[in-house]
């Protein structure tokens, strides 16, 4: 009889450690498989900026750029009260949508702002990629006049592009003195 008893210990204690062996196995696969799907749904920095890089390099956007950095992008206010962009096409100035500015072209810096914000992307790499464009864009005559107008006219709301203002405030203060002598200190 006590060979059957030994038996059943033996056959019991090998089945608790196999089973604590396979809820170790389970746990451990289980969080090797958590980790690995939250690194597979992560968004990495580089995404990011080749996203951004190419909505901004869209020809949409290049061509609103271009005519900003050429003063061929005005922002007018007839005596009417009506308001539009104007565009100058290498013959005439002709109306250009106040939505094509937004959605092709500011839209992309508010984005590039607010994944800043969410930390999807350093100011370093801002720096490195888009502080000229920022830069040269927040100083812009016509993007100064539109963006107060619908800040202090056509919404009364001072947030209005207000991830683009901070984001070239902060690129302003990363200049030097003599190079801030070519840059406005604010946007509006």
């Amino acid at each position: 009889m006590s060979v059957i008893c030994d038996w059943n210990l033996f056959w019991t204690g090998l089945s608790a450690v196999s089973t604590f062996a396979s809820l170790i196995a389970a746990v451990l696969i289980y969080i090797l498989a958590k980790n690995e799907l939250k690194k597979n749904n992560e968004i990495s920095e580089l995404d990011v900026y080749f996203k951004i890089k190419a909505d901004i390099n869209s020809e949409a956007s290049q061509k609103i750029y271009c005519a900003i950095l050429e003063g061929n992008l005005r922002f007018d206010r007839k005596a009417d009260s009506t308001v539009n962009f104007n565009i100058f096409d290498g013959l005439s100035w002709r109306a250009f949508p106040m939505a094509e500015v937004d959605m092709n072209f500011l839209g992309h810096i508010e984005d590039l702002a607010l994944v800043n914000e969410k930390n999807l992307i350093s100011i370093e790499t801002i720096i490195s990629g888009y502080s000229s464009l920022i830069l040269r864009v927040g100083n812009s005559p016509c993007i100064y006049n539109y963006i107060a107008y619908l800040r202090n006219e056509k919404f009364n709301d001072s947030e209005i592009y207000s991830g683009f203002e901070q984001l070239y405030l902060k690129l302003y203060g990363s200049l030097s003195e003599d190079l801030k002598k070519g840059y406005r200190p604010v946007i509006c």
